[in-house]
């Protein structure tokens, strides 16, 4: 949880990820205003001794800043997605079936192998799982 938020159930991980970096963007913002004050306070600018480390602590800020977002729409994106279909290559689904029906079918007399058969099973289950969407898988309506 963070500042109240439930993350979705299933994807507290990526969650997770998104509070580390928004925990590290907060010390990198902190030690970068530190030593900008510093700087200032004592009247310099790029001649100033702590120049070379105002702009590492300027760099890993932005760093920062970027790993935040990113990680954040990780997050959504996933969640956003949770439910979209996933098509499995046919290759998969022959393998399933042919292990499924190999000791099976031992009392039963057929004209076909076991692989030709799981190979016309997969077709037809990829046929059938595959044939709403004509094309493309159909996508949220952010991503579409």
């Amino acid at each position: 949880m963070f500042n109240g938020f439930e993350p979705e159930p299933g994807f507290e991980e990526l969650w997770q990820r998104h509070v580390t970096a928004v925990i590290a963007l907060d010390r990198a913002w902190t030690q970068f205003v530190k030593l900008g004050d510093k700087i200032d306070a004592q009247g310099g600018g790029s001649s100033h001794k702590l120049w070379p480390k105002f702009l590492e602590a300027e760099k890993a800020y932005e760093q920062a800043v970027r790993k935040s977002f990113s990680t954040l729409d990780g997050y959504t994106y996933a969640v956003a997605h949770k439910d979209d279909k996933i098509g499995v290559p046919e290759d998969e689904i022959r393998a399933v079936v042919i292990d499924s029906l190999s000791d099976k079918l031992d009392e039963l007399e057929f004209t076909v192998n076991n692989g030709l058969l799981g190979s016309k099973v997969a077709q037809a289950i990829r046929k059938d799982t595959s044939e709403e969407s004509a094309g493309d898988p159909p996508y949220c309506q952010d991503c579409e």
